[in-house]
């Protein structure tokens, strides 16, 4: 996608692979707030695509560049999106260019091992993990 920008090098950005938050602490909250909008999972998929500006970002998903921008906020605290590089504009003002942060965010339940395992070393039947009708 060519930018109306004066000059835009390519941005060398690689996320990280995971992310790991613990369900009732802090970080996790923040990224269920920051992910919860329609507009801010649009811009994540936006953002997968290349790294972009606030402005191209607008522009994509459809909204104005202070939504874009608030999103983008909400986003880089929650650590899902980060500032990739700084790109200039025909006037010389600086503009953040954003790229995803990382590739996926797994959310851990505190007291659940990896092997289904619950907090007594009881192994969790499928049952149990939600797969009953209800």
């Amino acid at each position: 996608m060519a930018s109306a920008l004066p000059h835009c090098p390519p941005v060398s950005h690689t996320p990280e692979e995971r992310s790991t938050v613990a369900l009732g602490e802090k970080p996790a909250g923040q990224v269920f707030e920051a992910l919860a909008s329609d507009t801010a999972r649009a811009i994540i998929k936006r953002l997968s695509a290349s790294p972009a500006t606030a402005s191209e970002v607008a522009t994509a998903v459809d909204t104005s560049v202070q939504n874009a921008g608030y999103h983008l906020g909400r986003l880089e605290d929650a650590g899902v999106v980060a500032e990739a590089d700084v790109w200039y504009s025909a006037r010389g003002k600086e503009m953040s260019v954003y790229a995803p942060r990382v590739e996926e965010v797994v959310v851990r339940v505190p007291g659940v091992t990896d092997t289904g395992a619950d907090a007594a070393g009881a192994e969790t039947s499928e049952d149990d993990r939600g797969g009953r009708e209800r």
